[in-house]
């Protein structure tokens, strides 16, 4: 262990000694020495607010769909021309239709016109989720496919969408590190593990719970007036603690002052009851909850869907390995769907969340954590519908994966429009990203890891129009899997002639937040200039 290393690891014992001495609690003090081995706040929160500062700075959502859920259905165009000859649908579709009242799994597009030119994308483009037109969003939207993922790893692949080098930097840590915002990210789900900061800042860990946000924010829930902080007595003990930790720190090699500068923040963000905003949590996560809830309506998915999706009990109604719907009308396995998982916070919250402390400067990047389905109703019994749909089969997976992302699209869109309505939104990405894309069966009884055909979609002001840019090869050549994304395609730009790999997604997206990609990645090219937010190069074949 370096003596660096070292040295902080005693610090930290001694500092927390001296602050339960004092009386200060706990989640207070994690607070004032994240930010000690961080960044010290150079002006006080007023003061930088007052000043302009955290007006210029970089917001970035990163919507991690956990498991590798099938992209076809959402924001992959497999056939952005609309040209049938240049698809091969094979086993797989993205809609249904029903004829002689059996169930047929079918691929379409639908053609959209954004700024006067005209797209072919997945159905759920066209819809409608709690209020919002989701085709609003491609004014702002690029859709990034044929990409090259390298590694078949859930986990290390899901750290790749944001830190392509492992256990380098993070687009998340990149933004806290760009940012004077007292929390340096809010994260959650095993995508969050990967937060890494150059200045060593520590993002606060999703808590869950009734009120999230009331949890988040308890460090800086007001003194009792009659504690004994308040004591000049306590006051003078804090001044020379605060003075020996920076004196500790300055032979260390940290910040001097900047202990002192960030407890004097926190003192500053109760004063300004920043605590207070959680009395508000109701508001805004209903909100969201019922944008999900309408995404998720048995009785919209029966307007989308209108003739009854009657299952048969083979592959192709396929929920689990051995569970089967039969006999019942598919759609109304919806009856009681929440986009939840067992291991991580509600889809509502976790958006909730993000427009409160994001809207209010306490944050600049936060982590959503996008897990699946669960309390499906298949012949009698609630179910969840794994993302990781090795054995979920086509029908089944059409109907409750369209509304499962008809539930992130909406957030999206709710959160979009707060960003829209503060000014925010020029200067945010909303990256939307996966460990891989599925490889479905020929079969219609499931899908396997499709490493080599992802895919990432950014929605962000800074990016004008609507783009699909990548190349995919029609057929895999892979027996078993039929169909016209297989593999991807070579993507010639900057002095690069290969797939799209994961770092130029990111090195596009650190263009357009504006931070320096040092440490993020070693080689890339942008796909967006970041001046103009048009594709670099508007590429996007079937070859």
């Amino acid at each position: 262990m370096s003596s660096n290393r070292i040295a902080r690891r005693r610090f930290l014992g001694a500092a927390a000694k001296s602050f339960a001495a004092l009386g200060v609690g706990t989640s207070l003090f994690d607070f004032a020495v994240n930010e000690l081995f961080g960044k010290a706040l150079s002006m006080s929160l007023p003061s930088a607010m007052a000043a302009g500062a955290m007006d210029a700075e970089p917001i970035y959502v990163h919507v991690s769909l956990f498991g590798g859920p099938p992209r076809w259905y959402f924001d992959l165009p497999l056939n952005p021309t609309g040209d049938s000859a240049a698809f091969l649908a094979g086993g797989f579709g993205n809609w249904i239709n029903v004829s002689s009242g059996k169930a047929v799994s079918t691929h379409e597009t639908r053609r959209i016109v954004v700024g006067g030119k005209a797209v072919h994308l997945p159905p759920i483009w066209t819809m409608n989720v709690g209020g919002h037109k989701l085709s609003d969003l491609l004014e702002n939207t690029a859709f990034i496919r044929g990409v090259d993922a390298e590694i078949n790893s859930h986990g290390l692949s899901r750290a790749r969408q944001v830190s392509p080098i492992i256990n380098g930097l993070s687009l998340s840590g990149l933004t806290a590190d760009a940012s004077t915002k007292p929390m340096a990210g809010i994260i959650a789900g095993e995508a969050g593990n990967a937060f890494k900061s150059a200045k060593a800042l520590a993002a606060v860990r999703f808590p869950g719970g009734a009120n999230p946000l009331q949890t988040i924010l308890t460090p800086f829930k007001p003194f009792s007036a009659a504690a004994k902080f308040q004591s000049a007595e306590w006051k003078t003990l804090k001044a020379q603690a605060l003075s020996r930790f920076d004196d500790y720190a300055s032979q260390n090699g940290y910040a001097r002052t900047a202990l002192k500068n960030a407890y004097d923040n926190a003192n500053t963000m109760i004063d300004d009851k920043v605590y207070g905003l959680s009395d508000g949590w109701n508001d805004i996560v209903n909100r969201y909850k019922a944008i999900v809830a309408s995404a998720l309506s048995v009785d919209e998915i029966k307007v989308l869907f209108p003739q009854a999706i009657k299952a048969d009990g083979s592959a192709h109604f396929r929920i689990v390995p051995d569970v089967h719907s039969s006999d019942a009308d598919v759609r109304d396995g919806l009856a009681g769907a929440t986009a939840a998982g067992p291991m991580f916070a509600n889809l509502a919250e976790q958006f909730a969340v993000a427009e409160a402390l994001i809207l209010n400067d306490i944050t600049s990047t936060i982590t959503i954590d996008a897990v699946g389905l669960s309390n499906l109703k298949v012949n009698g019994s609630a179910y969840a519908m794994p993302s990781d749909q090795h054995n979920v089969g086509r029908i089944t997976s059409t109907v409750f994966t369209t509304a499962f992302y008809r539930a992130i699209a909406g957030c999206i869109a709710e959160l979009s429009s707060a960003l829209r309505r503060t000014g925010r939104f020029e200067r945010s990405v909303i990256h939307v990203a996966s460990e891989f894309n599925r490889s479905p069966r020929a079969d219609g009884s499931g899908s396997d890891h499709g490493v080599n055909g992802s895919n990432s979609t950014i929605i962000s002001g800074a990016v004008k129009g609507c783009s699909v840019i990548g190349n995919i090869k029609r057929d895999s050549g892979i027996a078993g899997y039929p169909g016209s994304w297989g593999v991807s395609e070579k993507f010639e730009l900057g002095g690069f002639n290969r797939p799209i790999q994961v770092n130029d997604v990111a090195l596009t997206i650190a263009g357009i937040l504006g931070v320096l990609p040092q440490g993020l990645v070693t080689s890339g090219r942008s796909l967006i200039n970041p001046v103009t937010g048009l594709p670099a190069k508007a590429e996007a074949k079937n070859v």
